[in-house]
């Protein structure tokens, strides 16, 4: 949509495929350049901060990106706003698929937040807080 300006709902589905993407092909720099420096990733319903900031987001995601046969399929979408919401359906070697919705909050074409709802028992990857990382 060059030269045409996005609807808000527009430019959160483009980052969010954008995302998805970079994530199939476990591209740190291309997924990591969506994102604000100052993102946060939340689990609900506990509201859960699980990274906040560039620094512990790649930290997570490293761990992630790792795991052998990673690989994520969207099963539907939705977009609200600035919001684009997506069932996913993650799978790895060795564990049975992951289902996840994942809420991308996109502000100025970066995500701001996501918000996620999983249903399974992979547990999210650790990661060092921000005042770990900045210690």
């Amino acid at each position: 949509m060059q030269g045409l300006r996005m609807s808000a709902s527009e430019q959160a589905r483009a980052i969010a495929d954008a995302q998805l993407i970079a994530y199939n092909a476990q591209d740190m720099d291309a997924y990591l350049a969506l994102f604000h420096d100052d993102a946060v990733l939340v689990n609900l319903p506990a509201q859960d901060v699980i990274a906040e900031g560039l620094a512990a987001i790649r930290a997570m995601y490293e761990v992630r990106f790792a795991t052998p046969g990673l690989h994520c399929e969207v099963t539907h979408r939705a977009e609200l706003g600035p919001v684009a919401i997506d069932h996913e359906t993650v799978y790895t070697d060795g564990h049975p698929p992951l289902n996840v919705l994942a809420m991308y909050e996109v502000v100025d074409h970066k995500i701001k937040r996501i918000f996620f709802v999983r249903g399974g028992d992979i547990p999210t990857p650790s990661a060092p807080s921000s005042k770990e990382i900045d210690a």
